[in-house]
């Protein structure tokens, strides 16, 4: 067991190598129907759909736009999660019980908002429920894309992951796009392998005789910078933000991106 978890922790090098896997299906929202192959819009227009290769809605759908009111930060589409009124984009995936995952987003103010409410371009983003962030901008006479980090921890289930328009609801919102989950960093697997290492008794005390004087019991190490007694499942609970970065901090915490002024709003 030792010599099978030794080995894993010297791939890592291996694994980094390989670069980030994205886990989410359609993250830039590209697709736009269970047809084969992508199934895009035309330039130029926009359309309202239930569901998406992907990612589920409300009764509210999903706006995806392509060349209208503003341009998509990678591919040809993006989002805006306020259609006919405030609206969700949802995903489910099955990730690894006390991995660490690696969200990062899009967001920027729809061009022509300026004089709208001021928080009518707000969104919120879920993991499994729980509000990570409120992010907000200031419109400007084009699209301006920040990209926004999150770190989150796996369940070993189906982990949710939402958007939620979060401003007034008046058919003009934030845009959205290049969602992205990647797979567990090589710091993060090292970090779980090796307390699953620590945790395995040696070679002598596992095959040891009850006259060798071996306990046999199993080592816990102290914990790893506060993750508790358990080297897998952190204090914060399985699926709960375990860090926050590029200056976005959780739970409501507002992000305004400066802008110029506004422009005309198709």
């Amino acid at each position: 067991m030792r010599k099978l978890l030794l080995s894993a922790v010297l791939s890592l090098p291996l694994l980094a190598s390989a670069g980030p896997v994205n886990l989410l299906i359609n993250g830039s929202f590209e697709d736009t129907s269970a047809q084969a192959g992508i199934q895009g819009i035309a330039s130029g227009t926009w359309q309202n759909f239930l569901s998406l290769p992907g990612w589920t809605s409300n009764a509210n759908g999903i706006e995806v736009r392509h060349n209208v009111s503003g341009t998509a930060q990678d591919g040809n589409n993006f989002v805006e999660l306020d259609t006919t009124r405030n609206s969700v984009a949802m995903q489910s995936l099955s990730t690894i019980a006390g991995a660490m995952y690696d969200l990062s987003f899009y967001f920027a103010a729809r061009p022509g908002t300026g004089g709208m409410a001021s928080d009518t371009n707000n969104i919120s983003v879920f993991w499994n429920g729980v509000e990570l962030g409120l992010i907000t901008g200031v419109s400007a006479n084009k699209h301006n894309w920040l990209r926004y980090n999150f770190s989150v921890l796996g369940t070993g289930g189906n982990d949710s992951l939402e958007f939620r328009a979060a401003g007034t609801s008046d058919s003009y919102g934030g845009s959205l796009d290049n969602v992205s989950l990647a797979v567990p960093e090589p710091g993060s697997i090292a970090l779980v392998l090796g307390g699953l290492l620590a945790a395995a008794p040696p070679a002598a005390a596992r095959h040891a005789r009850p006259d060798e004087n071996a306990s046999g019991r199993l080592r816990r190490d102290r914990p790893h910078r506060g993750l508790g007694a358990d080297p897998i499942a952190g204090v914060l609970g399985l699926g709960q933000v375990l860090q926050v970065a590029d200056d976005v901090q959780p739970h409501r915490q507002q992000h305004r991106q400066q802008g110029g002024e506004a422009g005309e709003c198709q």
